[in-house]
């Protein structure tokens, strides 16, 4: 990343991750007079939410908003490498979409059925199985406790190192500044945004800053009197090799929702 810096920008972006990449993009390319710069502190993203995703992508969702983003995700996904096309080079994302499988107990039944009506509602290609069909695709799953199961034919998985890479190379092609530096805090005045200081002293001037630093997040909004309900959580995924390959068994990824 770049240490050229100006003292005024429009648009200030705290995070460098894929929503501060992103978001930098989209913004340019709705005015490409716009001056946005992003301030990342980790360029190699060890510890960022983004590398740290198991890149999947779903609609199986029971709240409408998400639903509608990963709708919309979709619909970038199936052209990403040609938006992001910078020069010869377009980004692979390696974006499959084998699907998703989400075993329905009884603890969870009645709000998985919400869930999936909602689905249908908007449009989603989801299926809800009974045990012998999910066995008809996943004969030696273990479902002693499943009553039903959804499957996403739309579901999938990306990498997010090359999602993350694509929006930032592609941003910065049309005239995104990036930085490498922390925040220590965001700069107000009469209680309004005034730009954000960085960790070595330096001021950096906007009345528009984005908090895009994931986990970090909540800290920096501290600094403008800002509380944010913004709590990081550990998730697992297990990954199981096996021999076993049946010819009808569809190449989906596996969740419980018990």
């Amino acid at each position: 990343m770049s240490t050229a810096r100006q003292s005024t920008y429009d648009v200030i972006i705290v995070g460098g991750g894929v929503m501060g990449c992103s978001i930098a993009y989209n913004l340019i390319k709705s005015d490409n007079n716009l001056d946005v710069v992003i301030i990342e502190k980790d360029p190699t993203y060890r510890k960022a939410s983004t590398l740290l995703s198991e890149g999947n992508i779903r609609v199986q969702f029971n709240v409408k908003e998400n639903i509608e983003m990963s709708l919309f995700g979709l619909q970038i996904l199936s052209g990403f490498s040609e938006e992001m096309a910078v020069l010869n080079h377009k980004p692979d994302v390696n974006f499959r979409q084998q699907g998703n499988l989400f075993v329905v107990d009884k603890q969870n039944y009645k709000e998985a059925k919400r869930g999936f009506i909602l689905q249908k509602t908007l449009g989603c290609k989801v299926e809800w199985l009974k045990p012998d069909q999910i066995h008809n695709y996943y004969p030696y799953y273990n479902l002693s406790d499943c009553l039903a199961a959804t499957y996403g034919s739309q579901d999938g998985t990306i990498t997010p190192n090359a999602v993350l890479a694509g929006y930032k190379n592609k941003a910065v092609s049309l005239g995104v500044n990036l930085i490498t530096d922390t925040v220590s805090r965001i700069i107000t005045k009469a209680h309004r945004v005034d730009g954000v200081k960085l960790g070595q002293g330096h001021y950096i001037s906007s009345n528009i800053v984005v908090n895009a630093a994931g986990a970090w997040a909540p800290k920096l909004a501290s600094t403008a009197n800002v509380n944010l309900p913004i709590a990081p959580i550990k998730r697992q995924v297990t990954t199981i090799e096996s021999s076993l390959r049946p010819t009808n068994l569809l190449p989906a990824i596996f969740f419980s929702s018990g």
